[in-house]
C-alpha cells in the first residue's frame, strides 16, 4: 500500500509540474496522433514538405479516393482547395490560414507531434474527446506502413485534434478553442 501511493505521489510529480514534464515524455496516442509531451526542443523552420503523392483534386475526386467519409465543416463552407497525400491516406481542405486534415485515424499513427507548454488540454465535441494544443508546436507526418523516413518536421499552428467514425481529424491554424469547438461541431 504504501509502495503504491509513493508511486502515484512520484507520477503526479513527474507528470504534473513543468519541472516533472520537462523530465519525461509522455507519449499519448489520439485519433491517429501521436502526441510526445515533454521538452520539444527547438521549433522547426524552412518551408512545409508536401506530404508524400500529395496532390490537387476537388472534393468528388477525393471522395472516390479514399476509404473514409470526408467531413466539410459548414462554419467554413466549401473548402478553397482539396489534397489527397499518401495514396488516398489523407485529405488535406484548405481554407485562408486554416487546414483540416482528415485521414484513417483507426489503425496507425500518421502524425506525431512534439509538445512543450502549453500542455493539451481534454476537451469534448458532445460526448467525443478531443485534445486542444494551444500552441506552435513541432509536427512530423509518418508515411503509411513506417518504411519510409518521416517528413521532415514543420511548426504548425494552434490544433484541435479528434475522431469521428472511423476517421481522425486536425484542424489547424484556428488560435481561439471556442471557434475551432464551433467549426468542428459543424462538420457535415
Amino acid at each position: 500500500m504504501v509502495l503504491s501511493a509513493v508511486a502515484v505521489l512520484v507520477a503526479l510529480f513527474l507528470g504534473g509540474t513543468p519541472v516533472g514534464r520537462a523530465a519525461v515524455a509522455e507519449i499519448l496516442r489520439f485519433a491517429g496522433v501521436e502526441l510526445r509531451i515533454g521538452d520539444p526542443g527547438p521549433q522547426p523552420s524552412g518551408m512545409p514538405v508536401p506530404l508524400p503523392g500529395e496532390r490537387r483534386v476537388t472534393l468528388e475526386q477525393a471522395r472516390g479516393q479514399v476509404a473514409f467519409p470526408i467531413s466539410v465543416p459548414t462554419e467554413l463552407g466549401d473548402p478553397h482547395e482539396v489534397r489527397v497525400s499518401d495514396g488516398g491516406r489523407v485529405v488535406s481542405l484548405l481554407w485562408p490560414g486554416v487546414r483540416l486534415d482528415e485521414y484513417d485515424g483507426t489503425l496507425e499513427v500518421v502524425f506525431r507531434k512534439e509538445l512543450g507548454p502549453p500542455w493539451p488540454e481534454e476537451v469534448y465535441l458532445g460526448p467525443s474527446q478531443a485534445q486542444w494544443i494551444p500552441a506552435r508546436h513541432g509536427l512530423t507526418y509518418l508515411p503509411r506502413g513506417g518504411g519510409t523516413a518521416p517528413l521532415r518536421p514543420r511548426s504548425a499552428g494552434p490544433t484541435l485534434i479528434w475522431q469521428s467514425a472511423q476517421a481522425g481529424l486536425r484542424l489547424e491554424g484556428v488560435d481561439d478553442l471556442q471557434r475551432a469547438l464551433r467549426i468542428a461541431r459543424s462538420i457535415r
